[in-house]
């Protein structure tokens, strides 16, 4: 249970079940039925005796801390920030703290909901979660995450071009996986480094609660406007009314514009710098889509793990030795079908 007024974590309480009266709204809500693969593991009870609590950061909604679990497991706990921005700004204009509770609240349920139907290698996972009591407010949601490190560019960019093309190879994976995901085509409204963390050296999505799932409406080419601060695309608008391949398009221009324009054509071997300039521009340009993308991109892996790029090299040493092998390598990771 996260303490309001600070980053204090204080012992979780069990919830307590109480009858609902007639008619009224269900709360807590349950997650949604049917998603893929085994349901969150930890409830409450895996956290009475954790250890070691540290408070990570916070946004406008939720707080991230960090727990250490009583088998000596670190993981991530996240909750509604009692001090944060929009909890504090609801209840100043409405007075309803337990109101706005839940309005704050359900873009945590939003998000683990979406962790639990996104599975993927590229999408933190989820554990678990607890309701329980805190202080005046009934049912407070604690979701219990993998943990991982928060992305920091300037160290990124001090970082091996290995290192930083492997984060680049998550960052396509993930796409490639939100255009063709079980639920639709998502799109990640709020794209910065600072909603993604890097677990193992390979980057994961961990915050969902502004992705969106449809696509854009349209009765004409101009209602299809892809607006960035540098500059604008327009899509065309598909017989069937829908902004064609937008959700995509979004997601693969912040791509470009926040971590391959940085990270893939630094100190990168010189025999690659071509394909990796094609990706950047062809990203930048939105003149590919995310599957030709990743093809690229994994065309990078292969011509580098075989040595091929060293045939018009003159450095030949390290030929076919990355990525790393072992069970902390990702020289096995799972290859995307394109």
């Amino acid at each position: 249970d996260l303490a309001p007024g600070g980053p204090g974590l204080q012992r979780p309480r069990p919830p307590r079940a109480r009858p609902l009266p007639d008619g009224a709204p269900g709360w807590p809500p349950a997650p949604v039925p049917g998603s893929p693969g085994p349901g969150p593991r930890l409830g409450c009870a895996a956290l009475r005796n954790v250890s070691g609590a540290q408070y990570v950061g916070s946004g406008y909604t939720k707080a991230v801390y960090r727990v250490r679990l009583p088998g000596g497991a670190a993981v991530a706990l996240k909750a509604v920030d009692f001090s944060g921005h929009d909890l504090g700004s609801c209840v100043r204009e409405f007075g309803a703290r337990r109101g706005c509770y839940r309005l704050a609240a359900h873009k945590l349920l939003k998000e683990m909901v979406l962790l639990e139907r996104l599975r993927h290698p590229n999408v933190l996972q989820l554990y678990g979660y607890c309701y329980q009591d805190s202080e005046d407010i009934p049912d407070t949601l604690t979701t219990i995450t993998e943990l991982g490190a928060p992305v920091e560019m300037i160290q990124l960019l001090q970082t091996s071009w290995e290192d930083r093309f492997r984060i680049c190879l998550s960052l396509g994976r993930l796409l490639h996986h939100l255009a063709h995901s079980p639920l639709g085509s998502v799109t990640l409204l709020d794209f910065r480094p600072r909603q993604f963390v890097l677990v193992d050296g390979e980057l994961k999505v961990t915050d969902l609660d502004d992705a969106r799932v449809e696509e854009t409406p349209c009765t004409g080419s101009a209602d299809c406007m892809l607006e960035f601060p540098a500059r604008n695309f327009t899509l065309p608008c598909s017989a069937q009314g829908w902004c064609e391949a937008m959700n995509e398009k979004r997601n693969l221009y912040n791509a470009y514009r926040f971590f391959f324009t940085y990270l893939l054509p630094h100190s990168a071997p010189p025999s690659l710098r071509p394909l990796l300039d094609s990706i950047v521009n062809a990203t930048g340009e939105l003149t590919w889509g995310v599957d030709e993308t990743l093809a690229q991109l994994e065309k990078v892996l292969h011509l580098y793990r075989s040595g091929q790029y060293l045939q018009n090299s003159t450095a030949g040493s390290r030929a076919g030795e990355w990525p790393p092998k072992g069970p902390r390598g990702w020289g096995g990771a799972e290859r995307v079908q394109v």
